[in-house]
């Protein structure tokens, strides 16, 4: 779970920093901090892919595939982390793309009867999943989009996720163009989104 920073708090400074640095076209959807550290993440857009960033004065014990890792002791000030960022950024193969229908199919099934952990390499819901939408689920919760719910196993939206899922409209009005972004996926049948995967 996280929080945000609070308004006295050096990670405030640090966030308004990245907010008002990021690259032209670069979108910040989430920024949080850590609950057991001081450790910052953020999650940006640009066309569609996404960057999960995290800046920290410690090593992080639990590294997340994907996650671009700045330690904040290597930069003598904001010009030059800001610069780092800059250059990650501005390579796509350091983000993922988003698939706003996985995220849309949690949410829906979520809201039902849920998607239940069953091992750490299978997923298991009252619907049959194809193996694409598994391996989308699993590779979304490697990057901690979704979380599981201890009490039960189920698979949920994390807030990432969820700020993910919320970014629908502002990216589909910029790509209003491609028929892709006609239907929003949030208002299909679980049928419906799994047919995506078929």
């Amino acid at each position: 779970m996280s929080q945000q920073p609070s308004v006295t708090s050096w990670q405030t400074t640090v966030q308004r920093q990245v907010e008002n640095g990021l690259p032209k076209g670069f979108t910040l959807l989430a920024a949080h901090q850590s609950k057991g550290s001081e450790s910052l993440y953020f999650t940006v857009l640009k066309e569609g892919v996404v960057f999960d960033l995290r800046l920290s004065y410690h090593p992080n014990a639990h590294p997340v595939n994907g996650l671009i890792d700045f330690d904040l002791r290597a930069f003598p000030g904001k010009k030059s982390l800001l610069k780092a960022i800059a250059g990650a950024l501005s390579n796509r193969t350091n983000g993922h793309q988003l698939n706003f229908v996985a995220l849309a199919f949690v949410e829906k099934v979520s809201q039902a009867s849920g998607i239940y952990l069953v091992a750490q390499e299978h997923l298991l819901c009252a619907l049959s999943i194809p193996p694409l939408l598994e391996a989308t689920l699993l590779d979304q919760w490697a990057r901690q989009w979704l979380l599981v719910r201890f009490r039960d196993g189920q698979l949920l939206l994390s807030h990432t996720g969820m700020a993910l899922l919320e970014a629908y409209w502002e990216i589909a009005d910029v790509f209003i163009d491609e028929p892709i972004w006609d239907d929003n996926p949030r208002i299909e049948s679980p049928a419906e989104l799994i047919h995506h995967f078929s």
